[in-house]
């Protein structure tokens, strides 16, 4: 990691990329509904906008892995080799 915002918004990493960071607090079901909101929206959002990762809980991760928002990791070229120790 090469800086983080004051804010802790955004990081910027060593090659230049930048990681913008969006933090939802779940009470109320706050964070499946703002994630639910911005995946819809992902046809519309500027490329800087959309949704690259998000993190998601056991209780509700099948909402989302069976969706057409998500894909496989090894589609993305990850080996059961890769994730043996996780």
């Amino acid at each position: 990691m090469e800086k983080v915002s004051k804010d802790k918004s955004t990081t910027t990493l060593k090659d230049g990329t930048v990681v913008k960071w969006t933090i939802n607090p779940n009470e109320n079901n706050n964070y499946q509904n703002k994630l639910d909101e911005a995946l819809l929206n992902q046809e519309k959002a500027s490329a800087d906008d959309k949704i690259d990762i998000f993190l998601i809980e056991a209780d509700y991760a099948l909402k989302y892995v069976d969706s057409d928002y998500t894909m496989d990791i090894k589609d993305l070229g990850i080996t059961d080799d890769d994730l043996s120790d996780m």
